[in-house]
This record gives C-alpha cells, sequence and structure tokens, in this order.
C-alpha cells in the first residue's frame, strides 16, 4: 500500500474483518533478475498453494486479465473422446495417458475447441477413430463423453499445472495449444507414472470402483 487512501482502506477492511485482514506478500520488481528470482521463490512454495507469480502495479486493483506467470508442462496425450456443444459442434477432447502399472488408459484433462488449424488438423484425425463403446482398459472419466474415440490419435498439450483431484486421478489444468503428433504412437505417449511424479506423487492410489459403461447407442 503506497498512499493514504489505501492505508485508509487497510484500516477499515482490518475492522471488518476483525483483525483477521492481512496484505498479501508482494515484492518492487526492478529489474528481470528480480521477476526471475521472484517467480523461483514462488515456485519453490508450491507446497502452499503458490503456482506462480502475478504482475501488476501496486497501487491497482486486481484484475481478470492482469498479467500471471506460472510454469507450462508439455504433455502427449491420446484422444479417447469428445463431447459438442448445443450446437453440435465438437467443444472438447477427451485426454488419458497410458498407465503401464494399471495397463489402462487414465483420463487427464480436457482440451476446448481452439479457431486454428492445428485443431481442424487433429479433430480430422480422430474422426475415423469414432465408435459406439467406451475404448477397452479406460478407467471411468468424470464425465461420459458425447463421442467415444478409440485411442489411436497422439496429441501435444500444454498446460499450467499437473495436480491430483478428486475428479481425475492426475488433472492437467488449463490444457491448451493442442497439436497432432504423427510421429508417436499411443504407446510413446507420456505415461501416467511420469505426470504422477510431475504432481508430487509416488504412488499411484487405488483405482475408483468401476462403474458400468453404456454404449451411447444402446
Amino acid at each position: 500500500m503506497v498512499n493514504i487512501w489505501h492505508l485508509r482502506d487497510f484500516a477499515m477492511l482490518t475492522i471488518t474483518f476483525h483483525g483477521g485482514f492481512t496484505l498479501a506478500e508482494y515484492k518492487s520488481i526492478e529489474s528481470e533478475e528480480d521477476l526471475i528470482k521472484f517467480y523461483q521463490q514462488c515456485r519453490s512454495r508450491k507446497a502452499e498453494g503458490f503456482d506462480g507469480a502475478i504482475i501488476k502495479q501496486l497501487d491497482t486493483p486486481y484484475f481478470t486479465d492482469v498479467l500471471k506467470v506460472k510454469p507450462e508442462e508439455t504433455v502427449d496425450a491420446v484422444v479417447v473422446g469428445a463431447e459438442r456443444d448445443l450446437s453440435g459442434e465438437i467443444k472438447t477432447l477427451l485426454l488419458a495417458l497410458p498407465c503401464h502399472k494399471r495397463d489402462s488408459w487414465v483420463p487427464i484433462a480436457k482440451v476446448a475447441r481452439e479457431s486454428t488449424a492445428d485443431w481442424n488438423t487433429v479433430w480430422s484425425a480422430c474422426e475415423p477413430h469414432i465408435q459406439d463403446y467406451c475404448p477397452g482398459n479406460l478407467e471411468d472419466p468424470p464425465v461420459i463423453p458425447d463421442l467415444w474415440i478409440a485411442p489411436k490419435i497422439v496429441v501435444t498439450v500444454k498446460v499450467t499445472e499437473l495436480k491430483t483431484g478428486k475428479n481425475y486421478l492426475v488433472f492437467g489444468f488449463g490444457a491448451r495449444d493442442c497439436v497432432l503428433r504423427e510421429d508417436k504412437s499411443p504407446q510413446e505417449a507420456t505415461t501416467f507414472e511420469q505426470v504422477l511424479q510431475l504432481a508430487g506423487q509416488s504412488e499411484i492410489l487405488e483405482p475408483r470402483q468401476k462403474q458400468q459403461q453404456l454404449s451411447l447407442f444402446e
């Protein structure tokens, strides 16, 4: 807080929240080296919930389009399903990874449609592999897709974070930039064991109880 007005705001908020209101940590950035060091400090506190840094003027309010600096991980995943929007267009692709320990496919993320040539190339590759039943050995996705796709097509996506969750064993946050990888087979995709390590876990959780999967055309 850099002026009297902000100090007054802070005093009022402190009273309102009965002394339980505290200022967020911040650092004045004077150089590129300062920024890199601050970002690395934030990343070192990942266990506390820090997933990156927010860059803005100190005396301006937080807003949706504020600059957020987060890491990116690249994952080679296999397309196993697709969801349509209300107009019938494909809006997301369900991605999964091979898990060697379980001999199964583990859902990891959904990637949204983008208005790019890369997206059109990916979907054109997927269309011949649409099927009316769940791929074999696919663990339950959080939501049953509108279309099942045989696990034949490998794509590369970027994610901002890999984290365990209640709906996914490991979830790839912010999946985007979906690009077809014709040079890789499904068996050469990133393994679930690899992303589990990136998510800070050493062991695979026991499989969730399998629910009956119904064909979309039954």
